[in-house]
């Protein structure tokens, strides 16, 4: 989330001179559905549509009832309210903006798990088994030497593997040798 804090002149304030200069603090946000927020001092505004030129966005106020309007450029940065900054028909709630971030960490964040244990899944199936992986270093291992041992005899051989995958790997390796000798 970016926060981005300017001093604004509002115009249209009905407020006196001496209230003229505003500290605007403008974060970006999504919706629920993933389109783009603006809180705006603990308001939030949903985007309305652009002006003629395509130059300024218009932003609303979330709430409904609310006729709050915020002109912003297009990088999302403050330029003016359209009528009073406190023309607003409700109170600010300064939670919701912080609701929304850690709703949408959360969001990414399952997004990610899922997408890397999906992976996971995908990689393991185009994989061999994990337990084959090691009967085959073992089967490199013994099958050596049942070759050395199958000179002497071929019952030997069967006698000293563990495991079925590799008795099967040890007799054929057995019945190579043996047909050569």
């Amino acid at each position: 989330m970016q926060s981005n804090i300017c001093t604004a002149i509002d115009e249209t304030s009905s407020f006196s001179s001496s209230f003229s200069l505003a500290e605007v603090r403008i974060s970006k946000t999504t919706a629920n559905k993933r389109k783009p927020m603006l809180a705006v001092n603990a308001y939030d505004f949903q985007m309305k549509n652009y002006n003629k030129a395509k130059t300024i966005k218009f932003w609303r106020c979330a709430h409904r009832n609310c006729s709050a309007l915020l002109h912003a450029n297009l990088n999302e940065e403050f330029v003016r309210f359209s009528r009073n900054i406190a023309d607003h028909s409700h109170l600010q709630n300064p939670a919701t903006l912080e609701i929304r971030t850690l709703r949408e960490k959360m969001r990414q964040l399952a997004e990610h798990e899922v997408r890397k244990d999906l992976l996971a899944g995908e990689t393991l199936a185009t994989l061999p088994n994990i337990l084959n992986l090691a009967d085959t270093s073992t089967t490199s291992t013994t099958s050596t030497s049942a070759t050395l041992t199958s000179t002497t005899s071929a019952t030997t051989t069967t006698t000293t593997t563990t495991t079925t995958t590799t008795t099967t790997t040890t007799t054929a390796t057995t019945t190579t040798t043996t047909t050569t000798t």
